[in-house]
């Protein structure tokens, strides 16, 4: 079974549930309150394929306007870059560009994507279901590692057990990383360059 099939039951549990470290719940209030930035984020997949592991990885830029509109642009890999979408939620509408070509969908998201994603990991932080079993500084980070409390009642429900990392620099998580329990398979999510105070209007201009 793919892993990312594998994993997803268990994801809709971490961000439905969570953690009960109040400085977590600061570093995602943080970024609710920052309302309007940008930022590099960087997803690496580690993943088994016929028995092989599969590593690649898909970097792009993250623009996000008063927790409502957001807009990425794709810078690597090679093959992908250039790819430019932005999602308009007074309109529901979703805008894609490739080279010059442009198309628009309308969706169906009733509440603020970006929003709901911070207040979901905010109302998870005191769910029993994740334990807190390392907190520890490195350099300027801290290490948040939790495994699940009942590996052995999950595995029994079909889901892959995964520990959870979550780091926070000066405040701010900047990375999270999902390992999978018993094998070198994991996917990080890095976030860089968090920038506040930028011309954020730029990264939507061009759908009009």
């Amino acid at each position: 079974m793919p892993y990312a099939t594998r994993i997803l039951p268990v994801l809709i549990v971490v961000f439905s549930t969570a953690f009960s470290q109040e400085s977590l719940i600061k570093a995602f209030s943080e970024l609710s309150s920052l309302k309007s930035f940008s930022a590099d984020v960087i997803m690496e997949f580690h993943v088994l394929d016929n028995d092989e592991m599969v590593n690649f990885s898909l970097e792009y830029e993250l623009a996000v306007r008063n927790m409502e509109d957001f807009a990425i642009k794709i810078l690597k890999p090679d093959m992908v870059k250039g790819i430019e979408f932005v999602y308009i939620h007074s309109t529901k509408r979703v805008y894609s560009k490739v080279e010059n070509f442009k198309t628009v969908d309308i969706v169906s998201v009733d509440e603020d994507p970006i929003k709901s994603i911070i207040l979901t990991f905010i109302d998870i932080l005191s769910s029993p279901i994740f334990h807190l079993s390392s907190h520890f500084k490195n350099n300027d980070e801290e290490w948040y590692i939790f495994t699940p409390t009942a590996k052995g009642v999950l595995k029994r429900l079909g889901m892959e057990p995964i520990d959870l990392v979550v780091r926070v620099k000066y405040g701010f998580i900047n990375c999270i990383e999902i390992n999978s329990d018993g094998t070198d398979e994991k996917v990080v999510i890095r976030i860089k360059n968090l920038r506040r105070n930028v011309n954020i209007d730029r990264y939507f201009n061009w759908i009009f």
